[in-house]
């Protein structure tokens, strides 16, 4: 991260080196990088830019940053905890529906609109109405066959 802090402030030309907050590295820690080395290296450069006045990068600054990072903002729920997680008794199916309405709800509550997250999630309105439908249907039935596999 001091790496490409330090490239960033070269190539912007900054008077002043700012100085990283513990707080703000512990934010880039926490965060599970779904991309590469080059996301990191985004969002960083984005700090030292969008920092550019003041003197000091914390937590907030990279909260920010990671929100409005296109390729971040998506993938986790608050920028520290994954969209769905799995667990020993899922179906490969039940994983992927859950994570797909886990997804639609946090675009959903970034977007305010189901026309806006459809537009986000590059998919037709229409088509993310049924999907989600689909994905609510399967993850009931499966559990109410769990629920009956139970009981017999």
């Amino acid at each position: 991260m001091q790496y490409f802090h330090d490239q960033a402030e070269q190539k912007i030309k900054s008077a002043g080196l700012r100085k990283v907050e513990d707080d703000a590295v512990d934010a880039l820690l926490d965060y599970s990088w779904p991309g590469n080395v080059r996301q990191l290296r985004h969002v960083v450069e984005k700090l030292a830019v969008d920092t550019l006045g003041g003197s000091v990068i914390n937590a907030d600054a990279v909260r920010r940053a990671l929100d409005n990072h296109r390729n971040v903002g998506l993938c986790c729920a608050g920028g520290r905890q994954p969209i769905a997680a799995y667990a020993e008794c899922d179906s490969l199916d039940d994983f992927l529906d859950r994570a797909m309405l886990n997804l639609y709800q946090q675009v959903r509550g970034k977007t305010g609109s189901h026309s806006q997250t459809a537009r986000e999630l590059r998919i037709d309105r229409t088509s993310l109405y049924q999907r989600l439908e689909r994905a609510r249907r399967r993850l009931y039935l499966s559990t109410v066959n769990e629920t009956v596999a139970s009981i017999f």
